[in-house]
């Protein structure tokens, strides 16, 4: 590992890094700059341990190593583990701090049987382990011997130990969260169904916590019960749950919870080209399911249906894919027909971007992308804008975009832009632009004429 500046890292405490991660050692290393004294530091300083010759530039800044006060910008050099590893402390609310005299603002809050704490101001959610350590009117909640609490305010959502912890409403015991502060609104805390004033309690996943829901399609749930529908399902991206109406296109969990009968993440309808995930999702009972493309679509095994795999298209028919368990569709190998690449065409054309490509012919006024989709290695434009590019065979008479394009003679406008461009050797009856497009005769309204 080398430095751009310092030249490369030549030694390394294999006892130290062997008990590390290898990114945190990667990332140690790489940043790593030697020293002997400040001034080989810029803005920062040179850290050393005690008899130590030789040392590690630091920037002295918030949270950056440091072994005394002198090595802080802030002036103060706090343990941040149990280990005793030292970092800088900005001494702001919030700060690692480990007495009074490191914090800026407020008070080092911390447990009893620790000296490693918090800077805070007492307001609330900072950590305490009093109400002395909480500002007027706000109670610390949740403390004991051993651990640190929280500031609560006593309103909506706050938490709380008991009732006289609340100003605004009670304190609701929610089963496997901390108890908060609420009034059984909707989104408010709850433990049970009792709690709310909709009557429905459920669980939010993703907010940590149990809500009071109307338990309608698309509110939080962990379980059916939760839901007026009966029917909590997985949200995408496994973001949490919701209520379902297992309607068309509404999240559900199994095929008994959608009314068409058919599930794959959302409700469907089970036909070909539907999204699916096992066979049971599609009224064909065949998932051309592909793990490389994340999902399958229902197929019938017709002509152009989807496929991952020869056995799900119908004989004769193939699977034009780049192999087994890859998304693909089922082809007859004839001109039109889907393919994936040359193999999969008899005329060993296949024209067109992935998913979407064809079996082509190849020859002179056949479409194309791109050379190789021509027998003549010709792709080039048609007449007019609306025409696509055509495969040319580069004799007179043939489309051209440059010379390069005419095996025969030279390229030329026609006689109007709707026209195109032609391959001509300049003899009579043949196209021109200009009279020195002719070798026989004159060119006159695009064509070499004997006048």
């Amino acid at each position: 590992m080398c430095h751009p500046q310092q030249g490369c890292l030549t030694a390394l405490d294999c006892g130290v890094a062997c008990e590390r991660d290898l990114g945190d050692v990667v990332e140690c290393a790489s940043n790593f700059t030697p020293c002997t004294d400040d001034a080989e530091c810029g803005d920062g300083v040179c850290l050393k341990s005690q008899g130590q010759t030789q040392g590690e530039c630091v920037a002295g800044s918030t949270n950056s190593r440091c072994l005394t006060d002198d090595h802080c910008a802030t002036g103060v050099c706090v343990v941040v583990d149990s280990e005793g590893a030292r970092r800088c402390s900005g001494g702001t609310a919030g700060s690692v701090c480990n007495d009074p005299a490191d914090c800026t603002e407020g008070l080092c809050v911390h447990a009893p049987d620790s000296f490693i704490g918090s800077c805070s101001i007492g307001d609330p959610g900072s950590m305490c382990h009093g109400a002395d350590d909480c500002a007027g009117g706000i109670t610390c909640v949740g403390e004991s011997e051993h651990s640190s609490g929280t500031c609560s305010a006593g309103t909506i959502d706050s938490p709380c130990r008991d009732d006289s912890d609340c100003k605004q409403g009670s304190c609701i015991e929610s089963q496997g969260y901390a108890a908060r502060c609420s009034a059984g609104k909707l989104g408010q805390s709850c433990g049970t169904s009792a709690d709310c004033e909709s009557g429905n309690c459920a669980e939010a996943w993703d907010a940590s916590k149990r809500l009071c829901t109307n338990g309608l399609s698309g509110d939080p749930c962990r379980a059916d019960s939760e839901c007026k529908s009966q029917k909590c399902a997985p949200e995408e991206a496994g973001a949490g749950m919701a209520c379902t109406d297992g309607q068309l296109g509404d999240l559900c969990a199994h095929a008994s919870q959608c009314v068409t009968g058919y599930c794959s993440g959302h409700c469907t309808t089970g036909a070909v080209a539907e999204r699916c995930k096992v066979d049971a999702d599609c009224v064909s009972n065949v998932c051309a399911y592909s793990s490389q493309y994340g999902g399958g679509r229902c197929t019938d095994g017709a002509l152009g249906s989807d496929c991952a795999k020869e056995d799900e298209c119908n004989s004769p028919l193939s699977c034009a894919n780049y192999a087994d368990n890859y998304g693909g569709r089922c082809t007859d190998r004839q001109l039109g027909s889907a393919c994936w690449d040359e193999k999969d065409c008899d005329s060993t054309f296949c024209v067109g971007e992935l998913g979407k490509a064809v079996c082509g012919a190849g020859t002179d006024g056949a479409a194309c992308k791109e050379p190789s989709d021509c027998a003549a290695s010709h792709c080039v434009y048609g007449p007019g804008f609306q025409t696509g590019k055509l495969c040319s065979d580069g004799q007179v008479g043939n489309y051209c975009d440059d010379d390069y394009d005419c095996d025969v003679g030279h390229c030329v406008n026609g006689p109007g832009f709707q026209n195109g461009q032609f391959c001509t050797e300049g003899k009579l009856g043949q196209h021109c632009e200009n009279q020195t497009d002719c070798v026989e005769g004159t060119c006159s309204a695009g064509t070499c004429k004997n006048l």
